[in-house]
């Protein structure tokens, strides 16, 4: 027999096993912090040559770097923080390389705009791009894909919010938010989806650890939002399934939902950001329907085994359905700049070729040409609640796996991001045809 006890010490033996993992995945003060990076590796997220970065850094010392000694304490070559190398890529916005030299460091830093978007923006274009991460089936690592995505876009200089509407709240935790009151990532019900679905407030996204990464984070209670939705439906005139669109469209000085709270949080604004990207639940909840409706493009991951592909044509007839639903209620017609499915969790196993090959066969161009492997630098960052972006030792991972695993997630995601970038010229070239 297993009694209430044995369930609340199973519950409890969890909770401190993965408190044991956080703890150690985390710095000795509980905070997750991004990684250095070599000079040979900033340069390239700058997309200048090492010499250039070595120019900039000897003609402005006052540029900052963070030191690093070897192992008998002599210094050794500098590396840099993810915020030293926007620093530098905000510099190179306004200025060429001979032309730093010039800049007086301290006056750029007081006047520099620390929310200079990547992507340039017309006044009359209101919203970031959006991206939802989906599949119907769970373990499709839709998780995975948005975390990894959003580092990979973060590093290249975009601002990105990272929603996470999945109340099992994977995103939330791997991107070092904990809702405990003290800590320097500490967040409430108010800075997640639910404040907008139930009260019907702006979202108040929070800054990361990770620069350029901003954080609609959700924990277990965003499973409320299942009820709350229908209830408002039924109660008032509206759509229940626009609100999440309503939000990333609107500053808080254009709210119309509702009254405006006190807030010590600042409102989500959508000139602060290039890119949205939303992690949706496994399932056409409610919420995930939200989710779907506020998109311009969707990425479907899809692994290997016959269950996932079978369940991704059940998303997509589901989506047709839900979507031609919605026209008929509104009258508008739901479209996207693009959908694109990626291979994941693949292997060099001749099953999983095969299944890639079928992948590829069925989706065409709308399929991403390089598929997502397993590697074993992925599974030891994951056991470390790490991303694979976060793997600066690699004890019990040889180099090569390292580096093997960055390649094959680096072109993956150069793919999905020549597809915004593509999009976005299309959408401008219709606005100045029109």
């Amino acid at each position: 027999m297993i009694s209430l006890d044995k369930i609340h010490k199973l519950g409890k033996d969890t909770e401190s096993a993965v408190d044991e993992v956080m703890s150690n995945a985390y710095s000795p003060d509980s905070v997750k912090r991004s990684p250095l990076f070599t000079a040979m590796k900033a340069a390239k997220l700058l997309g200048i040559s090492r010499p250039s970065l070595n120019k900039i850094l000897s003609d402005n010392p006052y540029i900052e770097v963070t030191p690093q000694t070897s192992k008998n304490g002599s210094p050794s070559a500098p590396k840099f923080t993810l915020e030293q190398i926007q620093f530098i890529r905000e510099l190179l916005l306004g200025h060429s390389i001979n032309e730093i030299q010039n800049v007086n460091i301290e006056e750029f830093k007081k006047n520099k705009n620390h929310m200079q978007l990547k992507i340039p923006r017309n006044l009359d274009e209101t919203r970031p791009f959006i991206i939802s991460i989906a599949n119907l089936k769970g373990g499709s690592t839709k998780s995975t894909v948005t975390i990894l995505l959003s580092q990979f876009l973060a590093m290249k200089g975009y601002k990105v919010l990272t929603i996470d509407s999945d109340p099992q709240h994977t995103t939330t935790d791997y991107l070092g938010f904990i809702p405990a009151e003290g800590h320097p990532y500490d967040y409430t019900e108010e800075n997640t989806l639910l404040n907008l679905y139930q009260n019907k407030q702006p979202l108040r996204p929070l800054k990361s650890y990770w620069e350029n990464i901003d954080v609609v984070p959700t924990e277990i209670s965003g499973y409320n939002a299942e009820f709350i939705l229908p209830v408002h439906q039924f109660q008032e005139e509206g759509n229940f399934f626009a609100l999440l669109d309503y939000a990333l469209n609107h500053k808080e000085e254009e709210w119309e939902l509702s009254a405006l709270t006190d807030s010590n949080c600042p409102a989500y604004n959508p000139d602060n950001y290039d890119i949205v990207l939303i992690d949706t639940p496994p399932s056409y909840s409610y919420s995930s329907v939200n989710a779907l409706f506020a998109s311009d493009a969707l990425v479907v991951p899809v692994p290997p085994e016959m269950p996932d592909i079978a369940a991704t044509g059940v998303f997509f007839n589901n989506l047709f359905e839900i979507l031609s639903q919605f026209q008929k209620f509104t009258g508008d017609t739901k479209s996207y700049e693009f959908i694109s499915t990626i291979g994941t969790k693949m292997s060099q196993k001749e099953s999983n070729r095969e299944s890639f090959k079928l992948i590829r066969d069925i989706y065409g161009s709308n399929c991403i040409a390089t598929p997502l492997f397993e590697s074993k630098a992925i599974e030891v960052a994951s056991k470390n609640m790490q991303s694979l972006y976060e793997l600066q030792s690699y004890n019990n991972v040889n180099r090569n796996t390292v580096n093997s695993a960055m390649q094959n997630v680096d072109e993956v995601f150069d793919e999905v991001e020549s597809l915004v970038l593509e999009a976005i010229d299309k959408q401008k070239n219709l606005e100045l045809e029109a």
